[in-house]
């Protein structure tokens, strides 16, 4: 019995600690030379914590004029949710940068867009990576 309950314990602990990396890229006629990487590890009650890695990226003012952030947002795809502000992702002097966020859905559209201001409650710039991601796949 003790075996049992250790063994549950060992796959419980595995089951939900697994995360996959994708390597993804930048729209081709917008950010050629842009990559990313997108780890997806799934975390208690449902939830996915994202890690978003980039490099090669612009300064945003460099693809749209008067841009001075890139926003990453995630559109659920369950019953046509709206796109929502997940924070700005800095770009350094490197051309790169990172984000972590908490993600409630497990089917959702990742994207992200360079922006006027922080606080934008709507994409307006174009999607400059875009990624379906379903449970912990992205497409």
């Amino acid at each position: 019995m003790l075996f049992k309950s250790i063994a549950l314990l060992s796959f419980s602990l595995f089951a939900f600690s697994c995360s996959t990396t994708y390597e993804i890229s930048g729209k081709k006629e917008i950010a050629p030379a842009a990559k990313a990487d997108v780890k997806i590890e799934e975390v208690s009650y449902g939830n996915q914590k994202v890690k978003l890695e980039v490099r090669h990226l612009a300064e945003p003012a460099r693809l749209i004029d008067g841009a001075n952030t890139y926003i990453v947002w995630v559109e659920p795809t369950e019953s046509n949710g709206l796109p929502q502000n997940m924070g700005a992702l800095d770009v350094n002097k490197n051309l790169s940068g990172q984000i972590e966020m908490l993600v409630s859905y497990t089917n959702y559209d990742l994207f992200i867009t360079p922006e006027k201001d922080r606080s934008v409650g709507f994409p307006s710039g174009p999607r400059i990576f875009s990624q379906k991601v379903r449970g912990t796949t992205v497409m």
